[in-house]
């Protein structure tokens, strides 16, 4: 399944605390928040449409993160960076990207994101920022059967 997502990536920012009485709240920042919402809403939205149920079984998962181009670049550089001669090695990492991506999908496209087996991501610039996520079920991609493999290194002795 491939889905386009026309929401700019948002990374997982620090958790914030809140004191309630005697206890602590946790919460997401702000921006965090709004984007897992929008994420969700916009795939619930697409699965309903297309009579899709969340994914339940072990999965692997490609996302490409497209990240707006910075406004102070020159002409050159934006095509060098739209072209993907320069990446964007800059913050935020696509560690902090993919847990927000994760926790918006989280009940929406698969039941728990313990169901994914395998993570293929990457961060692109663009001038449209969005996701694209390509979702697979482990057993479509690599088939049923389980390839054995004899991994015994002791020594056998005569």
């Amino acid at each position: 399944m491939k889905i386009i997502v026309p929401i700019a990536p948002q990374q997982q920012e620090r958790p914030r605390y809140a004191k309630r009485g005697r206890f602590v709240q946790v919460y997401d920042p702000k921006k965090t928040k709004i984007f897992k919402r929008q994420l969700g809403q916009f795939v619930k939205q697409y699965m309903r449409e297309n009579e899709l149920q969340p994914f339940t079984e072990p999965i692997v998962v490609s996302v490409i993160f497209y990240r707006p181009l910075q406004k102070s670049i020159s002409r050159v550089e934006k095509q060098r960076r739209l072209g993907g001669i320069h990446p964007p090695s800059v913050k935020p990492d696509v560690s902090n990207y993919l847990k927000s991506f994760e926790d918006g999908l989280n009940g929406v496209l698969w039941k728990d994101d313990a169901l994914i087996i395998k993570e293929i991501i990457e961060k692109r610039y663009s001038e449209s920022p969005h996701l694209e996520i390509e979702v697979t079920e482990w057993s479509e991609r690599y088939g049923n059967t389980r390839q054995e493999t004899n991994h015994d290194v002791s020594a056998k002795r005569e």
